[in-house]
């Protein structure tokens, strides 16, 4: 009788003890878990580089999060005579913390950007994007025309696919 006794003890003990080892492991997994998501939210947050064009200095993400397409443009330029045009696909790179609602206002909001990327590509002589410092120059300046027309999100970088000028 008495070894029964015992061997009941030893039954909960060992029961105890493999509780406390599940225990431990969870904990344990549990906390690598939140280290790991901890690590990865300092990764994520971008550096931005100073980018200098001549004599204007932007600062702009090394990449967009998201992008979005604008389709393409063909637009008239400014020049005397009116027979230079620009030609180009073009996406707009953004930041945001709600996807969903900034896509929804991108799609809501075409028009209007078209019609001021449009604006400001009118505006351009062919001189005025012939050399690398001007092109990011006019990107600047269509960033700087349709970023107030966001709630949800801004614009960080326009990407220009596809360039023709003639």
């Amino acid at each position: 009788m008495a070894e029964k006794k015992e061997k009941g003890n030893n039954g909960l003990k060992i029961i105890i003890i493999v509780l406390l080892v599940i225990i431990i492991f969870i904990l344990g997994f549990v906390g690598f878990l939140l280290v790991k998501n901890a690590s990865l939210s300092q990764n994520t947050n971008k550096t931005t580089k100073i980018v200098n064009f001549g004599e204007q200095q932007l600062a702009a993400s090394a990449i967009s999060t998201y992008t979005y397409n604008l389709d393409e443009f063909l637009v008239n330029l400014s020049d005397e005579g009116g027979k230079r045009f620009f030609k180009a696909k073009i996406y707009i790179g953004y930041e945001t913390s709600n996807k969903k609602k900034m896509d929804k206002e991108l799609e809501e909001k075409n028009p209007i950007l078209r019609d001021t990327v449009n604006t400001v590509l009118r505006s351009k002589t062919s001189s005025d994007i012939t050399t690398k410092e001007k092109v990011g120059a006019l990107k600047k300046e269509i960033i700087d025309k349709i970023n107030p027309c966001f709630t949800y999100g801004k614009v960080s970088n326009i990407y220009f696919y596809d360039i023709l000028v003639q």
